[in-house]
């Protein structure tokens, strides 16, 4: 995943809301952006996305892919059985 800079004001507010790293990083890669006036942008995941991404990730058991070396996906599959 990708690195990302927090201001102090919001690793505080991290901290005191109890949200993760990885919460963050989802929705920086799932989320959709809303541009405001002032140049923020305002990043999150809609409700109808979450109820997608929820399924998706249900079905992710024993689902496998095979990547080349310089990260090309060469096939997607399911395992049955455990790798070593």
């Amino acid at each position: 995943m990708s690195a990302y800079r927090l201001t102090e004001h919001a690793q505080k507010r991290k901290q005191q809301r109890g949200i993760s790293d990885l919460q963050i990083e989802l929705i920086r890669s799932f989320g959709d952006d809303h541009y405001q006036k002032g140049g923020c942008v305002l990043s999150f995941i809609a409700e109808k996305k979450l109820v997608q991404l929820r399924e998706a990730i249900d079905r992710l058991s024993g689902m496998t892919i095979v990547k080349s070396p310089r990260e090309e996906v060469v096939t997607v599959m399911r395992m049955g059985r455990r790798v070593t």
